[in-house]
């Protein structure tokens, strides 16, 4: 059989274009999916349709690493003399063999072999090392699949791989891995499930609703049901695409209605779909929901669920709740879901999360007094997490750690397993608590977890390590960018660089197209993306640019932040004022008058959302067109709303007040302000940067003497010493977090440590399973052979 021949005969069933193999970021790969997707099942391939060896000369499969004469497949007998035990029992040792065969001597198990290994491998949760052979299998799979008639092997290789890189938030991978798995027959629905959420993860939201289109259309290639629907939704909900959300459930109802005579979908899906609509505050969205033919034959409006969904709103939209009546609800609900444990939970989950965001720490005692009366509902590690959420909002580091020590101490490590959310909450909160250190934190952080046999263990160490890493490079001093960059999604972060670097280079033609042709594409950027993306374009005068980006964006999320409004007015406003500036020699008084008016409509129109810290964005914004009088009134109405808990309101508080008293040349104000910050014990945020700015304005002062009528020596000597008393301040917190820091790094080695022990035993618990199973098997087979 000539190799052409083989080829053929092996593909046949499987012969649509594309590979996983295909080098990484490459264009190609994507478009081939989607042309896939489009087409494929429109023209279903015949089992006597033969693939030629042009039609993949594209194809990596043809562009292999190795040449084909110096590839070598260990043959059975060797492998059952000497591999098969080995394989079987998950032996770890035998993964370095195998690597240091592929890469030093060209030597490779064949699919139904190496299947065995990654199978025990996943098994015994030793994911990364099943990832490294994947990695470095990648450059003989053509040679195996030339090679290797058993199919059914290669797909189970697929599937296991896809399953492992999924664990281990490979998303990239897990994409160019599902292209090549659904050309095989009979898929698996948790194969599917994980390749849509690397179409949602990697942002190919186009490409995601192309696939849900033609599967629906192919119940017989593509196995869905509500359980692989309800993921979907939940991942398309997590990216806040509720417009999808939308249209995947109507695209459901509509087949299943089809198909299916009289059909009704599951309260769980309904509840699902229902919550998220409530989510989105999209009225027009919950109207066609509640108005759907098959919702109201399933009488949902009427279902406890329903009640609990527009409880759950009511709570969100901050209505008045009397506690009586609060608790009074919240024990009527734990009545009706007393058979249902799982809900039970999830109401438990979000009553939690909720008293966590809103600080009430008595409701959230009050919640876990019913978790412990609950015979049923155990406090499982989420309800810990969302707990410790509290500490970690408030910066209180010691009382997390003390939280989670004590958890461990009453409930042994076994209750509670150190996870890779549980570090990052760690390290947020000390960024929360001494951001002056955060430079020193993310060091700390690095130094302890970057070693081999924690990335090993972790499955998603490496992903945390590579946010913790973006930091550093890119000079990044305060804590709020640090956690910013963190909080950008990998794929987000990427595409950040990108058009930071076209942007760079002075390319702003490539940044243009890079970001509009990804929002055509369908690929939704966060929030966050967005408005530094934003930021950047009106930075560099591209108001039209910023316009269409801004269009785009709030065409797929609906809803417009304040955030984002605030951004605007600030652009048009002072672009306005430095156009009189530079017009004029002095500006008048009415021209000012039409500045404030923007300011004071904007207010009006928005008083009911804005927050303390949109005051003080709107205060700066009066400071830098020098509207002194309407800065004072601003700032006056925003202190009200100041979380006094809350040493970063507190900070940006006096930084805001202390510039406008500098401004006006009120030595006054400015000196009471200092005095009053070094008194104040909830104000403990003090940064370098914020030090340089108040001695610059104690400079402006001593030279602006001329200006100031009450300034004397006196009060300048008081200035002086109040900045000295502010350093004193500063030194003696960034002591206390180096102590603190000290500390951490020491309680969470211990916790690695114990976690360490704990995923031995595991390791080697199962591994006496997967012995006992294989001793048998091992003595059939020495039987055979002698």
């Amino acid at each position: 059989m000539t190799t052409r021949e083989l080829h053929s005969s092996i593909f046949v069933p499987y012969s649509r274009r594309f590979s996983c193999l295909r080098p990484r970021n490459s264009q190609q790969s994507k478009d081939d999916i989607t042309n896939w997707v489009k087409s494929s099942f429109n023209d279903p391939i015949s089992i006597q349709q033969t693939t030629s060896v042009e039609n993949v000369q594209e194809s990596a499969l043809s562009r292999p690493l190795y040449h084909h004469s110096v590839v070598r497949i260990v043959p059975k007998e060797d492998y059952s003399r000497d591999w098969f035990y080995r394989f079987n029992s998950g032996d770890l040792d035998v993964v370095k063999e195998v690597l240091e065969l592929a890469t030093e001597k060209m030597t490779i198990f064949n699919f139904p072999q190496i299947v065995i290994l990654l199978r025990r491998l996943k098994y015994l949760r030793r994911n990364f090392e099943a990832h490294e052979i994947f990695c470095v299998y990648q450059s003989y799979l053509r040679h195996l699949c030339e090679n290797d008639i058993d199919q059914a092997a290669y797909c189970d290789f697929l599937e296991i791989v896809l399953s492992v890189e999924d664990s281990l938030g490979n998303y990239k991978i897990c994409e160019e891995l599902f292209s090549e798995y659904i050309k095989f027959p009979n898929l698996s629905a948790k194969s599917i499930t994980i390749g849509f959420r690397s179409f949602i993860e990697n942002n190919n939201l186009q490409l995601a609703k192309e696939f849900y289109i033609q599967a629906l259309k192919s119940p017989d290639t593509f196995p869905l049901s509500e359980k692989e629907l309800i993921s979907f939704l939940n991942d398309l909900g997590e990216h806040r695409d509720y417009k999808s959300v939308q249209t995947f459930f109507n695209l459901w109802l509509k087949k299943k209605s089809n198909d299916i005579t009289g059909y009704i979908p599951s309260r769980a899906l309904l509840c699902l779909v229902h919550g998220m609509y409530r989510k989105n505050h999209n009225e027009g969205f919950l109207a066609d929901f509640l108005s759907h033919e098959v919702v109201q034959k399933a009488d949902y409006s009427h279902d406890v669920l329903f009640e609990l969904n527009e409880f759950y709103y009511t709570l969100h939209c901050r209505h008045c709740w009397s506690q009586s009546k609060l608790e009074s609800k919240i024990s009527y609900f734990t009545v009706e879901l007393r058979y249902c444990k799982e809900k039970r939970e999830e109401f438990y989950l979000f009553l939690l999360n909720f008293f966590v965001l809103t600080k009430d720490f008595t409701n959230i005692k009050f919640v876990l007094s019913l978790i412990q009366k609950d015979s049923v509902v155990k406090l499982r590690p989420k309800f810990h997490l969302a707990i410790a959420r509290y500490f970690v909002n408030e910066g209180m580091l010691r009382d997390l750690m003390g939280y989670y020590s004590d958890v461990i101490k009453r409930r042994g490590a076994d209750n509670l397993h150190l996870r890779i959310s549980i570090i990052a909450q760690l390290y947020r909160c000390a960024l929360l608590a001494y951001p002056i250190l955060a430079n020193d934190f993310s060091n700390e952080f690095m130094l302890l977890l970057n070693r081999d046999e924690y990335v090993r263990q972790f499955p998603r160490l490496k992903e945390f390590l590579n946010r913790l890493s973006r930091v550093q490079p890119r000079g990044i001093k305060t804590a709020a960018r640090y956690t910013g960059v963190l909080e950008l999604s990998p794929v987000d972060y990427e595409r950040l660089e990108i058009f930071e670097n076209c942007v760079n280079q002075g390319d702003l033609m490539g940044a243009k197209s890079f970001i509009l042709e990804d929002l055509r594409r369908g690929i939704q950027p966060s929030f966050k993306l967005h408005y530094c993306v934003l930021q950047k374009f009106l930075k560099l005068q591209l108001p039209s640019l910023a316009k269409t980006l801004d269009e785009l964006f709030l065409s797929m999320y609906q809803r417009n932040p304040i955030k984002l409004k605030i951004l605007w007015l600030r652009y048009g406003i002072i672009n306005e004022y430095e156009a009189l500036r530079k017009s004029m020699e002095w500006i008048p008084l009415s021209k000012y008058r039409v500045l404030s008016s923007k300011l004071l409509d904007f207010e009006r129109h928005h008083q009911a959302v804005l927050d303390f810290v949109n005051y003080m964005q709107l205060t700066q914004i009066c400071l830098q067109i020098r509207e002194y009088e309407l800065a004072v009134g601003l700032l006056q109405r925003g202190v009200v709303l100041i979380n006094k808990n809350d040493k970063r309101h507190w900070q940006i508080y006096y930084m805001t007040a202390l510039k406008l008293s500098a401004r006006a040349y009120d030595v006054e104000s400015f000196l009471k302000l200092l005095q009053e910050w070094n008194e104040n014990s909830k104000a403990s945020l003090i940064s370098h940067n914020s030090l340089r700015q108040i001695k610059s304005y104690v400079k402006l002062f001593a030279k602006r003497t001329n200006r100031i009528p009450n300034y004397d020596e006196n009060i300048g000597k008081e200035m002086f010493g109040a900045c000295e008393c502010l350093v004193h301040k500063y030194v003696n917190l960034k002591f206390e977090g180096l102590d603190a820091m000290h500390d951490l790094m020491n309680f969470l080695k211990n916790w690695l440590d114990l976690e360490m022990q704990s995923q031995k035993k595991l390791l080697n618990d199962r591994r006496a399973v997967l012995l006992a199973r294989v001793s048998k098997e091992q003595n059939t087979i020495d039987n055979s052979i002698n």
